[in-house]
C-alpha cells in the first residue's frame, strides 16, 4: 500500500457512528484522505502489516479487548507476528471498534 506522507488513512467500521464522524472530520481538514470500510475492502496480512507499521503499534493494540471473541479466544495468549496478522485479518468483528 503506497501512501503519501501527508495522506490520512482510515480503516473504519461503516456501521459505527463515531467511525463515520471520524471520516467526516478527516475529510473536512484534508483533501488527502483514503478510507477503507471494514467488510467492504479486502483485508490481507500485507495491508495489516502496513497499517501496524504506519501506526507504530503492536497488532494487539488494535483489538477490542472487551469483545467476547477476544475474551474467549485471545486473552492471555501470546502469538508471533504472522499469527497476530491472521487474527486481525479474520477477526469476526472489526478490530478496535464498538457498536454505537
Amino acid at each position: 500500500m503506497k501512501t503519501h506522507n501527508r495522506e490520512i488513512l482510515i480503516y473504519y467500521h461503516p456501521e459505527s457512528r463515531s467511525d463515520r464522524q471520524t471520516v467526516a472530520i478527516a475529510q473536512g481538514i484534508s483533501s488527502h484522505v483514503r478510507t477503507y470500510a471494514y467488510g467492504k475492502t479486502p483485508s490481507t496480512e500485507t495491508s495489516w502489516r502496513s497499517i501496524i507499521h504506519s501506526l507504530n503499534c503492536d497488532p494487539k493494540d488494535l483489538l477490542d479487548k472487551s469483545h467476547p471473541y477476544y475474551q474467549h479466544h485471545i486473552r492471555g495468549r501470546e502469538f508471533d507476528e504472522e499469527s497476530w496478522l491472521k487474527i486481525l485479518r479474520f477477526n469476526p468483528d472489526n478490530p478496535g471498534t464498538h457498536s454505537d
